[in-house]
């Protein structure tokens, strides 16, 4: 099994609601919106992504994420609110192993937000793709609010690894983190 066939495509990506939260597919009209939450360099501080500094630049890190094949990705909205507020990224390297990763504008951080759209997604993933056995991701070691995320979320510390990231001129600590399938 391919595992283009595992996930729906973006556009067919369902609706997820949880007691705060809309996560729906991402689609090319969010741009101006990813562009404000992540234009302050805080957000993708603990990424190896680049900060945008224009909304051409959100439009081209759309485009790389909208049309990968083995991803798919969530706007986070607030249910009572239009506007996108983060994403939750969803990919697999395997019909059986799925990859996690999450961005959420800074207004935003330190209510919980994050926390509920990870269970959301996981709560999908889990439910919705049979062969999905586990989900790994990995956080930098600085990043102490994602690494709480994950942990709230049931994902366990499975070592550390350093990477080198082009915007960062030492590599950059991650620990890794697996949640499996209960």
């Amino acid at each position: 099994m391919a595992v283009g066939d595992v996930l729906p495509p973006q556009d067919a990506l369902p609706s997820l609601r949880t007691r705060r939260l809309v996560l729906r597919a991402m689609t090319f009209s969010d741009a101006t919106d990813v562009f404000v939450y992540a234009k302050d360099p805080d957000v993708f501080r603990y990424t190896a992504g680049g900060t945008p500094k224009s909304l051409k630049d959100a439009v081209a890190f759309l485009r790389g994420a909208l049309t990968n094949p083995a991803g798919r990705m969530w706007a986070i909205q607030l249910r009572d609110r239009p506007m996108v507020i983060g994403e939750v990224d969803l990919g697999l390297s395997s019909p059986e192993t799925a990859s996690m990763y999450f961005v959420l504008g800074k207004p935003h951080w330190r209510q919980g937000l994050m926390t509920e759209a990870v269970n959301g997604v996981c709560a999908w993933a889990f439910a919705n793709l049979p062969t999905l056995q586990e989900i790994k991701t990995t956080a930098a070691e600085a990043n102490l609010g994602a690494v709480r995320v994950l942990e709230k979320n049931g994902f366990a510390r499975e070592g550390a690894v350093a990477e080198q990231w082009a915007k960062e001129p030492e590599p950059v600590q991650l620990v890794v983190f697996r949640r499996a399938r209960e």
